[in-house]
């Protein structure tokens, strides 16, 4: 079996970087995406609970257990729209999902170039040339990803994938 030339195991490295990149930000994006509405939907409907509960008071009596549910329905109403709107998980899978894209455009840039030098398309010196110009798109996406956030949840997801891709190719 012959050795690979460098510049291909630093190609494919960069893929596999872009994979787990990728795999990452998508993942952090459904999460937040679920996040969103775990504490958006209680949140609406505690809310119309307290009108309509409130809209009895105004017409007549209420057991003193319903008047205590709604005394603290009301902040708990509160406190899951303020975790909603901090922590901006309406927002954070609008910026997840298009590095995560970015991301997978590395990743298929990385295994078309491997292709065509399997393929006697390109030589070395034109695929370590590319690399550089795929190195640069890495680190301006990488750049664009740094305030986003993401969990080691799905990092440990990313990587998973990744071993899943290992055991395939």
């Amino acid at each position: 079996m012959t050795k690979l030339p460098h510049t291909i195991a630093v190609v494919n490295q960069l893929r596999e970087n872009a994979y787990i990149g990728k795999h990452r930000h998508f993942s952090a994006a459904t999460r937040m995406a679920k996040l969103n509405v775990c504490f958006g939907l209680p949140a609406v409907i505690i809310s119309v609970v307290l009108g309509s509960t409130f809209f009895v008071l105004i017409s007549k009596e209420i057991p003193v257990e319903a008047k205590w549910a709604a005394a603290f329905a009301g902040p708990a109403s509160a406190v899951l729209g303020w975790i909603k709107t901090f922590l901006n998980f309406k927002k954070a899978p609008e910026s997840n999902r298009p590095i995560a894209n970015k991301y997978l455009e590395i990743q298929r840039d990385c295994e078309h170039r491997i292709a065509q030098y399997f393929d006697n398309l390109i030589d070395l010196k034109t695929l370590s040339q590319q690399l550089s110009e795929l190195n640069l798109r890495y680190h301006d996406v990488n750049k664009g990803a740094e305030g986003l956030r993401t969990h080691k949840r799905d990092y440990a997801f990313a990587m998973r994938m990744v071993d899943q891709l290992r055991t395939v190719c």
